[in-house]
């Protein structure tokens, strides 16, 4: 066993010994990158053997207080989101190494990649169920990090990520949506907890339908229509970057048929369509000179906020019914 994994293996150890769920058989990295902090488990008590995800969260992650009570909201509500378990003390996480570890049950289920009218429907309905359920003012949510001022500071830093074509369109499409999110109108629509991130790398489907919802560590406080932008950019785009407008379609008029979409929110979707893409390529880019693995090639994002940028994507209102 590696030096990596025997630290892992002691971190673990230490952590699942604060609940019942018996001893650590095995485990492996949820995730690739080098600095994960997230493990597959399989754990033994007698008879009976658990299959449990454990993230350690460190800064600049989702406060622990937050996490919890987004979690649990989710959980009471019926969302396919692994519940938060509790440790032997009832405490709902564990602290290793003065970092805390939630344990959750492992999900069900598979990722697709090419989805189907019924799993976009599917992911539209979750959208609005988890922005119904969580509703309330007693989320601490951090307001999403893709402010007017961060938007300012990457206008710097991309022309040392991308070649100087790419870097001029980064900053003409950074300085569109700084100019949407100093919109009045704009900072009237409806806000709450978002996922941030509802690409089809964090939703798990099996033959009956969407069992799973993945890494909502990233959640923030954020204008909702953001989420169905992001999901839209992932679930319904074409090699161009263009969205299909059948597509798009079905992911709205999933989420409209549980919370109704404003006529504001969805005469705003295009910019925010851009927003997201935006947010999605600097994070590409970010992965692609840390040395990790994108899930999604940056020239495809690149191409998306090239389309949005010069294109906007109108959607009649009436066709959500």
């Amino acid at each position: 066993m590696s030096a990596v994994a025997q630290s892992a293996n002691h971190k673990l150890e230490q952590a699942l010994a604060h609940y019942d769920i018996g001893e650590l058989i095995d485990f492996e990295p949820a995730k690739p990158e080098p600095d994960n902090h997230s493990y597959h488990a399989h754990t033994r008590q007698g008879e009976r053997e658990f299959r449990v995800t454990v993230t350690f969260v460190e800064p600049p992650a989702l406060p622990t207080g937050a996490y919890v009570s987004l979690l649990d909201r989710c959980a009471a509500a019926g969302l396919p989101v692994a519940p938060i378990l509790r440790t032997k003390k009832g405490l709902p996480y564990a602290t290793t190494s003065s970092l805390p570890a939630f344990v959750v049950p492992r999900l069900s289920g598979r990722i697709t990649y090419n989805p189907t009218e019924r799993q976009i429907r599917a992911l539209g309905r979750f959208a609005a169920r988890f922005h119904l359920a969580t509703a309330s003012a007693e989320y601490l949510m951090p307001d999403h990090p893709g402010t007017v001022s961060w938007l300012r500071g990457q206008e710097q830093s991309s022309r040392g990520l991308m070649p100087f074509a790419c870097a001029d369109m980064f900053v003409e499409a950074a300085r569109s949506v700084r100019s949407l999110l100093r919109r009045h109108d704009v900072n009237e629509l409806p806000s709450g907890a978002i996922h941030t991130r509802l690409a089809r790398a964090n939703a798990l489907f099996n033959e009956a339908g969407l069992t799973g919802v993945l890494n909502l560590d990233q959640a923030a406080q954020g204008f909702l229509i953001y989420d169905l932008a992001a999901a839209a950019n992932d679930w319904c785009n074409d090699a161009r970057g263009a969205l299909n407008p059948e597509r798009t379609l079905w992911l709205l008029q999933g989420y409209h048929a549980i919370r109704p979409l404003t006529h504001q929110e969805v005469w705003f979707f295009s910019g925010f369509a851009l927003y997201a893409a935006l947010n999605a390529w600097v994070a590409q880019l970010s992965q692609v000179s840390t040395a990790r693995e994108p899930f999604k090639n940056p020239d495809e994002l690149e191409a998306a906020v090239r389309h949005h940028l010069g294109h906007t994507f109108y959607i009649d209102h009436r066709l959500l019914a």
